[in-house]
């Protein structure tokens, strides 16, 4: 986050603080140039201060300069660090906070390795548990939507029909078709049982479930017209 969107929500000295802050965190200050801020501000906090002129009359080593120095920003800094404080934990998370709960966690750990892998076994087949339940879940949900598309077949007398040869063939060809007949619906039972026949044939029962429309004259037929081929080139 950059300085000018922080200094919008703070206070002029809190502004004055923060920059110095800044400034010593993020360049190195020649000590030349700090002497020079060093006894400026000196010389104008003794002028307000009439209690502390007698400093004026010692002579100011380098060392005690550099004191003041320190101890003048690190006044500053514990006047202004909760303030600073709230406005940075929106952006970034203490070190405290994780210590804390990274000892929480060790403190309720368990180190028993028996009765740790009893506890891990059974969260395992819990997951297990779980994950038929939705998987059975899944499936039931899926049948019910499959269901849903498929339409009611509807048999009435006369209707020409196929029916599905369900017949056990060890050896078929790939290219035959499951599917005999023509047949027409000569009856309809109540309960699903359907009446086929067929021209030179008796008559015949079967299960309604194997049947299907077969409509032969109704849909057109795509026709193909010839394509014009052209000999081979030998």
């Amino acid at each position: 986050m950059s300085f000018s969107s922080i200094g919008g929500q703070l206070s002029a000295p809190d502004k004055i603080a923060l920059s110095v802050r800044l400034a010593f965190e993020q360049c190195d200050v020649k000590i030349t140039e700090i002497n020079t801020i060093v006894f400026s501000t000196v010389s104008s906090v003794i002028s307000r201060f009439p209690s502390i002129r007698k400093i004026r009359r010692k002579p100011h080593s380098l060392a005690h300069t550099e004191r003041l120095l320190i101890a003048a920003c690190l006044l500053s800094y514990a006047m202004h660090k909760a303030r600073f404080r709230e406005l940075s934990l929106p952006f970034r998370k203490d070190a405290e906070e994780l210590e804390h709960k990274a000892y929480w966690a060790l403190k309720h750990a368990n180190f028993d390795m028996k009765i740790a892998g009893d506890h891990k076994k059974v969260q395992l087949n819990k997951l297990c548990d779980q994950a038929y339940e939705n998987s059975h879940i899944y499936k039931e949900k899926t049948n019910r939507l499959h269901d849903s598309k498929i339409n009611d077949r509807v048999f009435n007398i006369n209707d020409i029909v196929l029916l599905f040869n369900s017949h056990l063939k060890i050896i078929s060809g790939k290219l035959k078709s499951r599917w005999s007949g023509p047949f027409t619906i000569s009856h309809v039972y109540s309960y699903g049982t359907v009446e086929l026949s067929q021209p030179d044939e008796p008559d015949f029962k079967v299960n309604g479930n194997c049947l299907k429309h077969y409509f032969r004259e109704d849909v057109p037929k795509l026709v193909v017209p010839n394509l014009q081929t052209f000999p081979k080139d030998y």
